[in-house]
């Protein structure tokens, strides 16, 4: 039985940029469903294993959430399994590591994942890979509360060009509607995330810009806590200009700043489409339209409900500069 990491490396020596070795024993671990330990023990001996992110995909895949799963009892975080909350401490700075705590009403997502998609952070990180696991949201392997976890690190990226191909960011590649993979209904859930998400960016550089900062610099945008859960006081459908007066401690983001949003994904879907600044259509100029019907094969009423001020998605597109 091997039981430490200097053991394994002595098995598989291979310590390279491609560690062909560590790489294919650690996917083929995954596909085990394997304890946390186990996992644990492979990526510290094997560091660049996950470098290229297909051991993520693998975990997404194979790693089922109740073999090392935590669950809430009461207020707290009880272990499901060998989990070690504290296990990747000192691996990613304190913001980055961000607060993997149940974030919807139907957390899928166990432990392993959450160590694999930390390692490979680092590990890109390290290696001077630029682009952000975001820019690999659409893929079939990666499942909606999969995307609320990347989308919680760095959501930033969603929106920056620099995180994809051809000068193309994360969202309007994946919006551009070339790229559709797998069930249609699971890739539109996570479209909608990603606009959620996008928007919630948004709206948040444009207050910083305002001057609403404290003076000591930029801050790395960390979403709310919950801002993905179904009753999220965060982006809600609901119109409210009520400020919230409790404050946020984990994050460190006073909630006062942040008042209830209206949030329509479809008018969010119609405006990035029909933005100056949309560069999806590099990859096709049509391609929007396989967007549109996933969106309408989904949810038949997509853009045919009004928002607050009664207009309908249509009228976002008749209101701005299409490209």
């Amino acid at each position: 039985v091997v039981t430490t990491p200097s053991l394994i490396r002595s098995l598989y020596p291979a310590m390279e940029m491609d560690d062909a070795h560590g790489t294919k024993l650690l996917q083929g671990t995954l596909r085990m469903d394997p304890p946390y330990e186990a996992v644990k023990m492979m990526l510290e001996a094997f560091p660049t294993s996950c470098l290229d992110m297909e051991a993520f995909f693998t975990a997404c895949q194979f790693a089922h959430p109740n073999t090392s799963k935590r669950v809430k009892i009461g207020h707290g975080v009880a272990s499901h399994g060998p989990v070690h909350k504290g296990a990747m401490d000192n691996q990613l700075d304190e913001h980055e590591e961000g607060d993997d705590d149940y974030d919807s009403d139907s957390d899928d997502v166990g432990e392993v994942v959450k160590l694999v998609m930390h390692q490979t952070i680092k590990s890109r990180r390290i290696n001077n890979i630029e682009w952000g696991m975001v820019a690999f949201l659409g893929d079939a392997r990666i499942s909606p509360s999969h995307a609320k976890l990347l989308l919680r690190h760095t959501p930033e990226a969603l929106v920056d060009s620099q995180h994809g191909a051809f000068g193309v960011s994360p969202l309007d590649r994946m919006a551009c509607g070339v790229f559709i993979h797998g069930d249609e209904s699971g890739w539109v859930e996570k479209l909608r995330l990603a606009l959620r998400t996008a928007a919630y960016v948004r709206w948040r550089n444009e207050r910083m810009k305002d001057g609403e900062n404290d003076g000591k610099g930029k801050k790395q945008l960390v979403l709310p806590r919950g801002f993905f859960c179904s009753k999220s006081k965060f982006m809600r459908r609901e119109s409210s200009v009520v400020s919230m007066q409790s404050s946020d401690t984990a994050t460190g983001v006073d909630d006062s700043l942040f008042p209830f949003q209206s949030f329509y994904p479809d008018h969010e879907l119609i405006r990035l489409l029909t933005s100056p600044d949309f560069r999806g259509n590099k990859f096709g100029e049509l391609g929007f339209l396989n967007t549109l019907a996933a969106c309408t094969k989904t949810d038949p009423r997509a853009f045919l409900r009004p928002d607050n001020d009664g207009n309908l998605p249509i009228h976002i597109a008749l209101a701005s500069e299409c490209n």
